[in-house]
């Protein structure tokens, strides 16, 4: 599996658990949230340096 593929599945999985958690947890949902902004900043970061 490659690097971006494996950053679109944690942040599809991140933002799952984000939206699930953060009305049961609101810690626990920002923290999905924090790893959610982490994989999309990565992804946007290494489509720039690509191109």
């Amino acid at each position: 599996m490659t690097k971006n593929r494996m950053l679109w599945l944690a942040l599809a999985v991140a933002a799952v658990l984000n939206a699930a958690l953060s009305t049961v947890n609101p810690f626990l949902g920002a923290g999905f949230g924090v790893v959610v902004l982490a994989c999309a900043g990565t992804l946007i970061l290494r489509h720039y340096r690509r191109a």
